[in-house]
This record gives C-alpha cells, structure tokens and sequence, in this order.
C-alpha cells in the first residue's frame, strides 16, 4: 500500500471549481487505487471542510516540502496554476499579509513548495504534475524571470510524469523540455474536476424541465461597460427558451461560496438541468460531468490574447469535442441569433453524446496512463 500526497491550491473565497478540483482528488485515487492512502497540502493555510455527500477534507500547510513529503511514495501537484508564475506571484502576496512576513521570503516559499527549487532529486522524482494550467504561450501574463523558468524546467524534467488540462501548457512545457514529450512523460490530458465523483445522492430522477443559467458577473453585470454584453446574452437566452419552450431558472454558482451544502446543491441543479448557459469554465466542465450539455459564452474576438475567461471556454471546447456549443458573442443582434439557432439544432443532433463519449474516452487513457506509471511503479 502507497501513502500518496497531494498538493492542491487554495479555493480563495470559497471557489466552486477549486473545490470541485479538489475533492476530486480523492476519487482519482479511489479509481486507480483505492487501497491507497491520502494526505492533502495547501501552501496558504491549513483548513478543514465537511462535504453531506463528499465527506470531510483536511489540508495542512505546506511549508518544508523536503521534510513533510519524504515518507510519501507519491507526491501530486493537483490542478489549477500551481506551477503558473502569476499564481505563484499572488499567492507571495497573500502568504506576506497573513503572516505578517516579507514578500522575498513569502515569495522563496512558493517557489520551494510549489515549483520543488533546490530541492532533492529523490522529492522530484517521486512528483505528478496533473491537469495544472498556465498560459504564457497565449500572450497572457508571460512568464519572465529566468528563475521561474529554471526551477519549472528542473521540476519538469525529473518529475515522474506530466499532464496538464490544456495544450497551450503542453506547448510551453514542451519548450522547457521536449525530449519529455518525445518519450510519452508530458501528455495533455483533462482538468482535474472531470474526475470528481458524479452520483450525487438524488431523491428522485433529473427532471430536465428547464435551462440554467449560470452566468459571471461580468455578464450578469447591467453595468454600462457592460451593458452590450448582458444585452446579448439576454437575448440568447431568451431566444433558446423559446425554441425550446422551456423556462429559464438562475443558478446558484457561486452565490454562497463557502456553504457545503450549496456547493452540493448547486451540482445538483446542473444535473437537473435541460442543459446550462454558462461563461465559467469549471461549471461548464460539472455541468459536461453530470451528462448536462453547457453552451459556453465567449466574449467577441475570442483569440489567443482573450482574457483568461474566454481562451479557458475555447481551449476546453477544443479538448472534449465541445465546440459546437461554443458561441462568441456579436456586437449584431442577428448574428447572436444565428449563433443561437446553430446552438439550438447541434442539441437536437448526437453532439452532445459525441462529447460525452470524447470525455469518458479522455478520462478512461488519464486513468490508464496513472496507473501505469504510478500504481505499477
């Protein structure tokens, strides 16, 4: 039996889709090995959550990786941008105020933890990167220290294995090094949150009588700025509950980050749902996980140096076969409706059933892959 440690990032204020990343790290090792056991890290704080249907989670706090990971036969580095420079940058930031320390030494810390710098090959060996994020070849935040790029470039080239969510974090890390995806050890591969466990204890069937919306607030905003794009939205929507003959109820997403008992709710609620009309990638993706089809909003001129909230929307639509459901929106009113129209008849076809299948087939290799190289080890 492997003792296994996982190191994953903190759900600043409550987040839904960090949680969902999180919790889901229990049930891949329950998928691979379930006679394993499991300790979780987190650099920022140690803390405690208690799930009705999950169960309960406790996180210590990482602060010498080479000393409380050294007895662990496996350590993962879990999702998100653990190995982002910006991240590691806020993160610096955070762990200065709440610890009353300087930012030199908060941010010697993260590179320690989060990035393994000057630590042993034994620790690095022992290292799975799996479905973290970052997004320097995108023209986004760009990393530039030549001291982030040597440690990430030491972690990656000893690590065990490597498999990020996305290409574009594919792409850089090939950069840093491609003979690690010649021989097979850097594969792209899915978000960490596709794995969290789906049967969510129902009373009863999902009903699937309505549309969800789960929309940011820079949708929902009626704001000037962004007075077009509630506009466009709105009329989206509208257009769709129409064709469909459908009601529309709002989500809860987010709306009481650190209640248990919403989080499951709110997962719940995608389950129930005809489909979902969303901008948030980690809905989209609980939404895909629970056989709910999610039509992800993008802001117009989506391209490689969108914001970050737009290029994640494409760049998971390119991973799980997803992109028909994908829409831009227009500055033209009927170019939205032509957009929603095509939204509208790909729902009616087997497209969503060929996503489906594109994910479970994804999740079925990632599994495979782990095994392979962690449980046979």
């Amino acid at each position: 039996m492997k003792h296994v440690a996982f190191v994953t990032a903190y759900p600043v204020h409550g987040n839904h889709g960090m949680l969902s990343v999180n919790i889901a790290a229990r049930d891949i090792i329950n998928r691979i090995a379930p006679e394993w056991t499991c300790t979780y890290f987190c650099i920022e704080t140690d803390y405690s959550l208690c799930f009705p249907h999950f169960g309960g989670f406790h996180y210590e706090q990482l602060v010498a990786p080479e000393s409380q990971l050294k007895n662990y036969d496996i350590v993962f580095f879990w999702g998100d941008f653990l190995q982002c420079e910006t991240y590691l940058l806020d993160v610096a930031n955070r762990l200065q105020k709440r610890e009353q320390t300087t930012y030199q030494k908060a941010l010697d810390r993260c590179f320690k933890c989060l990035l393994f710098e000057n630590t042993s090959p034994e620790l690095l060996q022992k290292t799975v990167l799996f479905g973290g994020s970052t997004f320097p070849n995108a023209g986004y935040k760009a990393p530039k220290s030549d001291r982030y790029k040597n440690a990430a470039r030491n972690l990656l080239a000893s690590s065990l294995l490597v498999m990020p969510r996305d290409v574009f974090t594919y792409d850089y890390f090939a950069s840093l090094v491609p003979y690690r995806a010649k021989n097979g050890d850097l594969t792209p591969s899915l978000d960490p949150a596709f794995f969290l466990d789906s049967n969510l204890a129902c009373s009863q069937p999902p009903k699937k009588d309505h549309i969800l919306i789960a929309l940011s607030r820079s949708f929902a905003s009626k704001g000037f700025v962004l007075k077009r794009k509630h506009a466009n939205s709105s009329r989206i929507i509208n257009y769709l509950s129409n064709v469909f003959q459908l009601p529309t109820r709002k989500s809860g997403w987010r709306t009481n980050p650190w209640n248990v008992e919403h989080f499951e709710h709110t997962l719940a609620e995608l389950q129930d749902a005809k489909f979902v009309i969303t901008d948030t990638y980690h809905c989209a993706i609980n939404s895909w996980l629970r056989g709910t089809p999610a039509v992800l909003l993008t802001e117009r001129h989506a391209s490689f140096s969108s914001p970050t909230s737009s290029l994640k929307l494409i760049l998971l639509a390119n991973s799980i076969n997803a992109t028909p459901f994908l829409l831009t929106l227009s500055r033209k009113a009927k170019t939205n409706i032509e957009a929603a129209h095509a939204i509208h008849l790909a729902l009616k076809t087997d497209a969503p059933y060929d996503t489906l299948d594109t994910i479970i087939a994804k999740k079925d290799h990632a599994i495979e892959k782990l095994y392979n190289v962690c449980v046979n080890k």
